[in-house]
């Protein structure tokens, strides 16, 4: 099967094309050799020359000592605050206190206690196979009533487990009788 194509349809896409790279060029000024975007406003001018590292909002592992954009998303970087940049190894969380509210952050002091709290989970009991055990017949015969007929039935020393019905025990039983 042969695949025919318009000249119309072939120069609609490549000038589709060439549009779209141009258009995409124009967007980014390190593609049009323009300067990087100004720091935002916020920080001010005596802010932004203090600011000795940038860093991407969106991958903070992203650290360059010039204002720019992000080398993976294209973001503009930002600048760290400079108890940011000192306290980045360790593990503490920091809010303004507009952030603390907004983020309804309530704190209280630490102390030890006994926790009362009720906890109900499902689940499967399993037998524990290393305390079963069989127990086997001397004799010939048959069980006439088993008390002990569900599995897991809690059996306690000296409880009947089963009525045995066996002939011989049977006729052993009088011979023991009758020699007494």
């Amino acid at each position: 099967m042969k695949l025919r194509l318009d000249r119309r349809v072939v120069l609609a896409a490549a000038a589709g094309l060439a549009v779209g790279v141009w258009a995409g060029r124009g967007c980014s000024p390190a593609n049009t050799g323009g300067p990087p975007h100004e720091p935002v406003a916020e920080h001010g001018a005596g802010a932004v020359a203090a600011v000795k590292e940038w860093t991407c909002s969106m991958h903070p592992q992203i650290r360059q000592p010039s204002p720019g954009l992000c080398p993976l998303c294209g973001m503009d970087l930002i600048p760290v605050s400079a108890s940011a940049a000192t306290d980045a190894s360790s593990a503490v969380l920091s809010l303004s206190s507009n952030a603390m509210a907004l983020a309804e952050v309530e704190t209280s002091p630490v102390e030890r206690r006994a926790v009362e709290v009720e906890v109900r989970l499902a689940g499967t009991i399993v037998v524990d196979e290393t305390r079963l055990a069989t127990i086997t017949a001397r004799v010939a015969g048959r069980i006439d009533r088993l008390y002990a007929n569900v599995s897991g039935t809690p059996v306690k020393q000296g409880e009947h487990l089963a009525d045995l019905y066996s002939p011989e025990l049977i006729s052993a039983q009088q011979e023991l009788i009758q020699a007494v």
